[in-house]
């Protein structure tokens, strides 16, 4: 779906998770991703290993590459409006969460390698010290799996500004928006 050709608001896409209208969602992951996904971080991060490499998932849903860079041992941050595809997620991968902060905006694992901020991704900040501040400054893998397509043309140019900005100097930006 292009958001762009039928704007929708935030309210729209919590309707549609409240709904179970979510035809872009890859239960099982993107397999372009993972079955080229050894041979991009080999090639992109050869002096990296897994553990120390940091992944940024925009409007991520409860997408199942999420456990999958998990698995492989990546620090995952995940951001999403909806908080019952959070939920959804923590609950079908067996994942254990921290009791929420105060006030409630990340979900995280036992082990903080996987958090998940609920909310509007423009209110979030790479910045330290804001009640919003995504837990890594800089990442070296963003993974929009449709989020760019899903977005309102309005919203796009801030979009791109805003990942190129949380981007290491490094990183790579993998993208498929086929959806």
């Amino acid at each position: 779906m292009n958001a762009g050709a039928n704007p929708r608001s935030l309210d729209d896409w919590q309707q549609r998770w409240t709904e179970g209208n979510t035809k872009w969602h890859e239960p099982n992951g993107n397999e372009m991703l993972w079955r080229h996904f050894d041979k991009i971080i080999k090639e992109t991060f050869p002096t990296k290993s897994a553990n120390e490499l940091k992944v940024l998932i925009p409007l991520c849903g409860k997408a199942h590459d999420i456990y999958y860079f998990y698995q492989r041992g990546l620090t995952v941050v995940g951001v999403e409006y909806a908080a019952q595809p959070i939920k959804e997620f923590f609950e079908e991968n067996n994942l254990e969460a921290k009791q929420p902060n105060e006030i409630g905006v990340f979900t995280e694992t036992t082990d903080s390698r996987l958090c998940i901020g609920q909310g509007d991704l423009f209110t979030f900040t790479g910045e330290p010290g804001h009640c919003r501040s995504l837990p890594v400054e800089k990442y070296d893998i963003i993974w929009d799996r449709g989020s760019f397509e899903a977005l309102n043309l309005e919203d796009r140019p801030r979009y791109s500004k805003f990942i190129s900005s949380l981007l290491s100097s490094d990183g790579v930006h993998l993208s498929d928006n086929s959806a």
